[in-house]
């Protein structure tokens, strides 16, 4: 079965479906594109191609092509990304690794709240606090998000760039520890 190849209407080249591409509107978008052209139409509400710099994320999120979306919108801003797919993934990574902030779907099979849960405990023991943003498609999660320990909700679909300024806001008003 030949794959159905697709225009961006960006930049007019081929899209190979699963190559690096998602829908905008219906249409197929590479998602270079996408983030170059939502940047140019929010770099008033203050977000650079450096607005993360030195910003180091973990996005975990069961769905490949959202952890891409993600990754590429804040990379653009100057990000540093880790990649997690499952719950036991982050939980992994953290025991490795210190990001400034956590952004989660916690729609996920292994729910998301676990892993704020285990951020936390493991914020008590060692005395290092990490912000975590929720991210899901159910806008009736936010109270449960800020009772299990978000510092932020953000509903789906969302805006990659406004999730950039949230992100860039929780790191630098955590507190250093």
């Amino acid at each position: 079965m030949l794959a159905t190849v697709d225009t961006c209407p960006a930049c007019r080249q081929s899209i190979v479906p699963g190559d690096g591409g998602t829908f905008v509107d219906g249409d197929v978008i590479h998602l270079g594109c996408y983030v170059s052209n939502e940047l140019e139409q929010h770099t008033g509400r203050g977000i650079s191609r450096d607005s993360l710099l030195g910003i180091h994320v973990l996005i975990v999120d069961d769905r490949a092509a959202t952890r891409e979306m993600l990754r590429a919108a804040l990379e653009y801003c100057g990000g540093f990304i880790t990649l997690a797919a499952s719950v036991d993934e982050g939980k992994m990574v953290l025991r490795e690794i210190r990001p400034h902030v956590i952004v989660s779907d916690i729609s996920m099979p292994d729910n998301g709240f676990e892993l704020v849960r285990d951020v936390l405990a493991f914020a008590a023991e060692t005395g290092w606090r990490i912000p975590a943003v929720a991210i899901t498609g159910s806008r009736d999660s936010r109270q449960h998000a800020r009772e299990a320990g978000f510092a932020a909700f953000i509903t789906k679909p969302l805006d990659p760039f406004t999730l950039a300024l949230v992100v860039g806001r929780l790191a630098m008003s955590r507190p250093r520890g």
